[in-house]
Formats: C-alpha cells, structure tokens, sequence
C-alpha cells in the first residue's frame, strides 16, 4: 500500500471510529508499513519537482511526494509573463512534466493541498486541502524538502487591497500578481471578454521589474495601451545595471509603452460598475492616484513590487532563517540534518557572491534541487538500515542520526555561476553571474540593438549582461567561471570579435 493510500486508510478509519487511540493507531500504521524510506518535497515549482525526478536518477527507491497548493500539474513558470499571454484563452500553462512521467517515476503529485505544519520530533507533516480544509492528512517523512519559493508583496497603497476583494469576488479578475497559471489565466481570460476593443483597454503595472516588464510587453503586443510605474529612477533598478536600464526604456517608449519612474501609487479608487446589454455586471475599473499628483484610469493592475519569502513553515520548524531566507549549507541542508531547502527561499554561502548569497531564478532552483537529490540519495544510503521516517503517516518515528553522523560526504560551497534572461518585445536579455562587489563596466556596443555590459572585480570578469548577443552570454559565462582576466580595452572594441579575446 502506497503512503497517502494508508495515511487515508488511517483517516478515515479514524473518521467511522470517530475516536482511535494512540495504540490501536500504532498498530494499525504497523500493519501498513511498508519500511521504505520517504521524502516529502514541499513546493511543486522548478526546484520542487527537478529534485523529485532527480532523487529518482540518483537511485532513490523510497516513496516521494510533492505537495503543492497549487491546482495545476506543475509548470514552467517564467513564460506566464512573456509568450503565454499571446496564446489563446483554454491553451493550459506549459508543464514541467507529463502526467505519464510523475507515474513513471513512481512519484506521487498532491495538488491542491497545502502543508500547515512539521512536526520535527516525529518527522512528521501536517496537510489539508485548499479547497476543502476539514480534510487533512498527515504524512511522515525521512527527508523533507522546503521548496516553498517566495510569495508577491502586496504594497501599502490606500484601497488596494479593498480592490483586490472586490475584483475576486468577480467571475473575471482584473487586479493580479502575474505568480502564477490562475494569474495569467485570469488576465488572458479577461482581456478576450471586456466589453471594448483592446485598442482602447487600459493596463497599469505597479514596478517595472522583470516580470512587471515582460508583462507589458505582452500587452502591448496584444495592442493594449499600458503604463508602468516604477518608484524607483530606472526600471530593473535593484537587478540590472544602468546601461541595461536606458536600453529598456528606450525599448519599451518606441513600442508605445508609457514608463514613468520616480512616482508611486498611493491610492486605488474603483469606478461605478455598468451592465452590458445582456444585464451582466462588467468589473469595475480604477483611478489610481500617484505621488506626484498624476492620475489614470485603468482597466486592469498588474502588481509586480517584488516577493517575500514564505519561510513560515521553517520558522515554525525551528530552523535557522536570515534576513533573505531559509540558511542552508553547500549540500542545501537546514539546520535540522532531516530537512533540506532549495530554490528562491534559500540563503547560502557562494564562493564568489560571500555568505549571504540569495538568487531568485529558474537556473539556481534547477542546480540546488540536483545538489539536495544527490546529497539525500547519499545519506540514505548510508543510513538505509534506519526505520526513521517510514512511509506512513501519523507514527512517531524513530530519532535518525545526528547531523554529523548522518554525512560522509565532505560539506561543499555551492558554486553554480547564476544566470538569467528576459525576453521583452523582440529583444532578449541575458545576464550571467551577479553585480556584487564589481567596478564600473565596460560596455561593448555592436549595433544599436546588439551590446553586452561586462563587469569586474579588479581585472577578474565577475558578470556580463548581454542584450540580443548570444555569443557574448556565453563565452562570458564561461570566463566567469574560469575567473579569466581579460584586456578590457579590446573587450570595449566591438571590432575585434570576442572569441579571438586574448588573456592580459
């Protein structure tokens, strides 16, 4: 019997009994036992579910589950911003995997259903469906994993979140994150069926960070009219330097978007509702007032102000947290030698990037969910013969080993070089390694649309933004991670072409 088959088993048993004590449900949980070994992944993203498939390449033959709050199968998430906007309304969001290959590799999806608590001393967690909270379930687990990712901060702006209830409440919502499917579902959804030409349909997106940008695009790509407001002096201000600021703003004001920075919105005021001829109530719309005295009328608000990391689950795990997330060490383990972290809710230390490194992107959830699978096939091999964690819910478990006990392995720096793109409009940006701790850059200009912003520590290349240069990206991701010098006065002279760059 699978683990979530005999967690309900006990559940429901539970239920008819209406009473069961603690010995009849030991016994009962025994008889189902199967003695495997059992890692629970919280957060059915990139990093949740690469980690999943690759517990399996790595040999793993114990029971694995994903949980997630969300309905979907797992999907990929940075197009939800870009091209999937311009797909048609039903199209579903791109999936990560197959629903084949989950049964395949024998790994079980909970979907739908939220983790409301860790119960370290028995290794155990707590569940409930989102839809239908009285049902609960809990699971143990030898390994846990918290790929719980980061949540989008709703700003402090006077009726913003009175707006957000209302527009809910609506069969088609019209004030969105852009986090996730239902998100960009929604959007979709609700452009295809206002009650006006989209020539004439409004959109104003609160930041002008990557996603909040991306969107834009999309609309306007659409044929919406869009206006983004950023607080900040730049668009991408906090994650890209300043030459790739005056290269989208250029780009987004020839494609007719209006970019305004150094203004913010400080109040959401909704407009009367009209019925349309059938008699149905249209959404409301809005007048949103800025700092600067400005004001619009939109039809939609995209929020895109930045994310907060959920490390609730952590924190009441006891595990240590920093400012920026869950810490973890170079094998992606917390401070409980049971429960590992990976992906946009983790802080670490990076060879390169110093001891409070934080990284939100696809490629470091991809690596660390490869570091944490590896490492967890590892210790439960060599601890195969502990009972610990076993396959079934509601047990008190066995104490595992110790932190020190539990690891042959030497403790590693996770060194992954980062990287990142944004597609916006017909432009592609490509950024490798971080900004951190660099001197002023040097810009290498090919063509008005093609140019890279390369970075240095002294005379060591510590990161390259390359803008519609593919080869820039990557041969600069290379020299990054062999920490090559290269002669900058060449590398500023789009006449000598980069692959015949010479070491100073």
């Amino acid at each position: 019997m699978h683990v979530l088959e005999a967690a309900e088993s006990i559940r429901q048993n539970t239920a008819d009994r209406h009473t069961m004590n603690e010995a009849q449900n030991a016994k009962e949980a025994e008889n189902l036992r199967k003695n495997q070994p059992a890692c629970v992944i919280v957060g059915a993203s990139h990093a949740g579910v690469n980690c999943a498939f690759e517990l399996r390449k790595q040999g793993f033959e114990g029971q694995i589950v994903v949980i997630d709050t969300d309905k979907h199968l797992p999907y990929h998430r940075p197009p939800l911003s870009k091209a999937y906007l311009n797909t048609p309304v039903n199209e579903p969001p791109p999936k990560l995997k197959s629903e084949q290959a989950y049964a395949n590799a024998n790994i079980t999806l909970m979907l739908d259903v939220k983790v409301t608590g860790i119960n370290t001393q028995h290794k155990v967690v707590d569940t409930q469906s989102v839809d239908a909270p009285f049902t609960r379930l809990v699971l143990a687990y030898t390994h846990l994993v918290l790929a719980t990712g980061a949540s989008p901060i709703i700003p402090p702006i006077n009726g913003l979140k009175e707006c957000i209830s209302a527009a809910k409440a609506k069969p088609l919502n019209n004030i969105l994150v852009m986090r996730n499917a239902d998100d960009a579902i929604a959007l979709k959804a609700f452009i295809n069926q206002v009650n006006k030409p989209i020539s004439a349909f409004h959109a104003l997106v609160v930041g002008a960070g990557y996603i909040g940008l991306e969107a834009a695009a999309s609309l306007r790509k659409l044929g919406a009219k869009v206006t983004v407001i950023e607080r900040e002096h730049r668009p991408l201000a906090r994650v890209a330097s300043e030459e790739v600021s005056q290269f989208v703003s250029a780009l987004h004001s020839n494609h007719g978007v209006k970019l305004i920075c150094n203004d913010s919105v400080t109040a959401l005021l909704r407009t009367p509702t009209a019925e349309t001829d059938n008699g149905q109530t249209n959404n409301a719309s809005y007048q949103v007032l800025c700092e600067s005295g400005a004001h619009y009328h939109a039809d939609c608000l995209l929020i895109g102000v930045g994310v907060t990391v959920n490390n609730d689950l952590a924190q009441s795990a006891g595990l240590q947290l920093d400012k920026s997330g869950i810490r973890v060490d170079g094998r992606m383990q917390t401070s409980n030698p049971h429960i590992w972290a990976i992906g946009d809710c983790t802080v670490f230390a990076h060879q390169e990037y110093g001891d409070n490194t934080h990284i939100e992107s696809v490629q470091n959830a991809l690596e660390q969910a490869k570091v944490a699978a590896q490492c967890i096939a590892v210790v439960n091999k060599k601890n195969s013969q502990s009972t610990a964690g076993s396959a079934l819910a509601g047990m008190p478990c066995t104490p595992g080993p110790s932190k020190n006990e539990a690891f042959s392995v030497k403790a590693a720096i996770y060194k992954a070089i980062p990287w990142f793109w944004s597609d916006q409009f017909n432009s592609k940006l490509q950024i490798a390694g971080l900004t951190i701790d660099t001197d002023k850059p040097v810009v290498r200009v090919e063509s008005e649309s093609v140019r890279s912003i390369w970075h240095f520590n002294g005379n060591v290349l510590r990161c390259v933004e390359a803008i519609n240069s593919p080869k820039a990206y990557v041969l600069g991701s290379k020299w990054i991670a062999q920490q090559r010098v290269i002669d900058k006065a060449q590398l500023a002279d789009a006449s000598v072409s980069l692959t015949s760059l010479s070491t100073s």
